[in-house]
């Protein structure tokens, strides 16, 4: 099952900044407290997801992975399918999605590709930039659905 007509509005304003190497993290335009905690406290709450200590970022982030006795994570994909970024600003987050709802995050300027995306075949690992208010929290809500979906096997 795919999700093809996944859109998204416009993200208004300027284009966070990013380090150009590993780590990739959005250096500028970060979460206020209020909004990263109510994204961390969502992720964490879906169903067949628990915080678990990253394997692929800087020790402060809070990782999301799909439970090991969930069986149905498509091949190919870490259960750790997304992260939110705590340093040095939070609430950027590296998310592996389905090619064309990445290429849809990365139009309408809500994220960009991570440095190694290029090396990975059957997917996009995108940074998605950290909400500033409410309305972008909403929109970094759908862009992580479609990451969880993508995780449990649901579109392709």
């Amino acid at each position: 099952m795919s999700d093809k007509e996944f859109t998204l509005p416009t993200r208004e304003g300027v284009k966070p900044q990013t380090g150009p190497s590993m780590p990739h993290l959005q250096l500028t335009n970060n979460s206020d407290n209020e909004v990263y905690e109510a994204l961390a406290e969502w992720l964490f709450s879906l169903e067949h997801v628990e915080e678990r200590p990253t394997r692929v970022s800087i020790p402060s982030t809070r990782a999301a992975w799909i439970i090991e006795s969930y069986e149905d994570v498509p091949s190919g994909l870490n259960r750790e399918f997304t992260h939110i970024h705590t340093e040095p600003g939070p609430g950027s987050q590296h998310i592996s999605l389905p090619k064309n709802v990445a290429s849809e995050v990365v139009a309408k300027g809500w994220g960009e590709y991570h440095p190694i995306n290029d090396q990975i075949p059957d997917f996009d690992l995108i940074m998605v930039f950290a909400p500033r208010d409410n309305q972008e929290l909403d929109v970094t809500k759908s862009i992580t659905m479609q990451g969880y979906r993508f995780a449990i096997g649901e579109i392709s």
